[in-house]
């Protein structure tokens, strides 16, 4: 997890990138997602449950750098 001004910026294994608005700490909204997965879901069990989306920064150059077990770096332009 990443915390940048008022969005959190997770990246969670097979739930991918997401980035939560917590202006309001005990509301957390979600604001933007990426799915990391391929065109299937990948099975839930051992250690491919561990597989993914499993590092993230955001040096605040308007992108998002997200490492994956499967895709390798991904780079996402920030909105």
């Amino acid at each position: 997890m990443v915390l940048a001004g008022t969005k959190l910026y997770i990246a969670y294994y097979q739930e991918g990138v997401r980035v939560l608005d917590v202006s309001v700490p005990p509301r957390p909204r979600e604001v933007a997602y990426f799915n990391t997965s391929q065109n299937t879901p990948p099975p839930r069990t051992g250690s491919e449950f561990f597989s993914n989306a499993i590092g993230i920064r955001v040096p605040g150059d308007g992108f998002i750098y997200v490492v994956d077990t499967n895709r390798g770096l991904l780079i996402l332009q920030e909105e």
